[in-house]
């Protein structure tokens, strides 16, 4: 975070002089093929993003998800599919075509909702007819909120979202994280940043949905 931005892994890099590359989480391989240190991540859709990114869960506004995009899988994982180790420099000559690949799995924030109910679609058939079919009811009956969770419980319906460069603080409408979580936030960050960001205790979001 600086001057109300919540800025990527790359810019802080450049902001500190150093390269974080070795230790990272996001691959080289990844990293090459779409610039992934530039972005932070998110979840859309399934409800485990705490076994994915972690126990602090933040709720951001539209203004910060605007120009972000989003894809089935990470971009680490369709080099897997491709026979390439992520880990480690693309091979030369297929940049190209990867990113190709990549982006026809692409979706923009006004498709996110349509991509997530066509995955969970295609997958209710798999439950059987008979549970399938009641599952179908019981959705069209629910408000909004059910119908998601019905679909988290039911199917990996999921999207990884790519929220690119900055952000504004402001963006951040809440931040749920457990009480030690907070310590060492505010150890590392400072008290000063800590006051920036509207931290409550697990939970305390509910509201701000």
């Amino acid at each position: 975070m600086l001057d109300g931005l919540a800025l990527s892994p790359v810019q802080v890099d450049a902001l500190k002089e150093s390269n974080s590359a070795a230790t990272a989480r996001t691959p080289v391989g990844e990293d090459q093929l779409y610039g992934a240190r530039d972005y932070l991540f998110a979840g859309a859709g399934q409800n485990d993003e705490a076994a994915l990114y972690g126990s602090v869960s933040v709720l951001l506004s539209n203004a910060a998800w605007q120009d972000s995009f989003a894809t089935r899988a990470s971009g680490a994982a369709l080099l897997v599919r491709e026979g390439i180790d992520p880990r480690g420099e693309l091979p030369p000559g297929r940049l190209a075509g990867l990113r190709r690949n990549f982006v026809q799995d692409a979706a923009v924030p006004a498709d996110y909702g349509a991509r997530l109910a066509a995955l969970a679609v295609a997958q209710y058939p798999l439950l059987g007819p008979e549970r399938g079919e009641r599952r179908v009811r019981e959705l069209l009956a629910a408000d909004d909120a059910g119908m998601w969770r019905m679909i988290d419980e039911d199917t990996d319906a999921y999207l990884e979202v790519k929220i690119p460069r900055f952000f504004p603080l402001d963006a951040i409408l809440c931040v749920e994280i457990s009480e030690a979580d907070r310590s060492e936030f505010v150890e590392r960050a400072g008290a000063r940043a800590a006051l920036l960001l509207p931290l409550r205790p697990l939970g305390g979001c509910r509201g701000s949905l």
